[in-house]
């Protein structure tokens, strides 16, 4: 008996405080970046300008998967148990991932080289792929715009 404590008659009140927000209340902003994790740097601004784009919608929601890593290349398939192995079907010695797709594997050469020119190849496959695909987005957007 002597292990039992008694609870105290003075009970603290309990208060609930969302980390996530200054003024600790949850919104559905703050809930919305810590789900996606977005900040306020050069994501949110990335993000912005590809939803602000003039070009059909579901164009934007395929470069909105793309920079999320969220297409199924084999080697996601393989990390949720849909494939058996995580190879590529054209290099079985290299894990298909977008990276791989966009980057590197033989069946997009031409789609790539159309892109991108073959002049400036060297320059894209320096530089990770989501970093050159915002650039471009954004050079050719200005370009567009009459902003060069």
């Amino acid at each position: 008996m002597d292990a039992i404590v008694p609870l105290s008659i003075h009970l603290c009140e309990v208060t609930m405080a969302w980390r996530w927000n200054d003024n600790r209340s949850i919104t559905t902003s703050s809930t919305y970046k810590v789900v996606s994790n977005v900040s306020n740097g050069n994501g949110a601004k990335h993000w912005k300008f590809i939803w602000s784009l003039n070009i059909p919608h579901r164009i934007r929601i395929f470069i909105w998967l793309v920079l999320r890593d969220r297409l199924l290349a084999n080697l996601e398939h393989y990390h949720r148990h849909i494939a058996s192995d995580s190879t590529c079907t054209f290099f079985p010695s290299c894990e298909e991932s977008l990276d791989h797709v966009f980057h590197w594997c033989g069946p997009t050469r031409r789609l790539r080289i159309q892109l991108v020119g073959f002049a400036q190849l060297n320059i894209f496959l320096a530089k990770p792929f989501n970093d050159w695909f915002i650039s471009n987005l954004q050079n050719n957007n200005n370009s567009v715009q009459g902003n060069d």
